[in-house]
């Protein structure tokens, strides 16, 4: 019996990130299951067997099909650099989404900082507060990369909107995703209605 194709996108080392090493665990297990391609950033693999294993296609390097996978997961972190490209595959091919990190907006900031789209994008993700904190802490010269505005903005509605499935590590983060979840599907079902 053939096993269904899963695209697997994700950090790995020599990216220095605990997800780069989560994933190298999790592809193998998943190897029972699935026909895995990984789809990386353009790096060399640390580890070789990776390249002997799977199926290992760079991004921006040749076209893919997205269509060709029946499953599609997506690591996602706070690490803009090693997670953009990752982002924006994410939001055009949805999948489901291993949300790492509760709060984005250390990602956010770096994504779409200096971006044309960069205000609309913090009002779609946290409303107008959003805009209040954001447009207050340039108003005094505040560093954008402040603990505190990460707090208060987690930036993370476009993706977890956009996902068909969404795992996270911990009940806490569960029960905040689907308030986010929940109030997003009653919003859009009033506007129907």
């Amino acid at each position: 019996m053939t096993k269904p194709r899963l695209l697997y996108v994700s950090p790995f080392t020599p990216m220095k990130s605990g997800i780069s090493d989560y994933s190298q665990i999790l592809v193998y297990g998943l190897a029972k299951y699935f026909n895995i391609t990984i789809l990386i950033d353009n790096y060399k693999l640390s580890d070789k067997r990776l390249y002997k294993d799977f199926d290992v296609k760079i991004y921006g390097r040749g076209k893919i099909n997205f269509n060709n996978y029946e499953y599609k997961i997506y690591n996602i972190g706070n690490n803009y650099q090693f997670h953009s490209y990752i982002y924006k595959i994410a939001l055009e091919n949805p999948g489901m989404i291993i949300l790492h990190d509760y709060i984005l907006y250390h990602f956010f900031l770096g994504y779409y900082h200096g971006k044309e789209n960069f205000f609309s994008n913090i009002y779609e993700n946290n409303g107008s507060i959003g805009i209040y904190y954001i447009k207050n802490a340039i108003k005094k010269k505040k560093d954008l990369s402040d603990i505190h505005l990460a707090a208060k903005l987690p930036c993370n509605k476009e993706i977890l909107l956009k996902s068909k499935k969404i795992m996270v590590h911990s009940l806490y983060n569960f029960n905040k995703i689907k308030d986010i979840v929940q109030n997003n599907i009653a919003c859009n079902s009033n506007k129907v209605n």
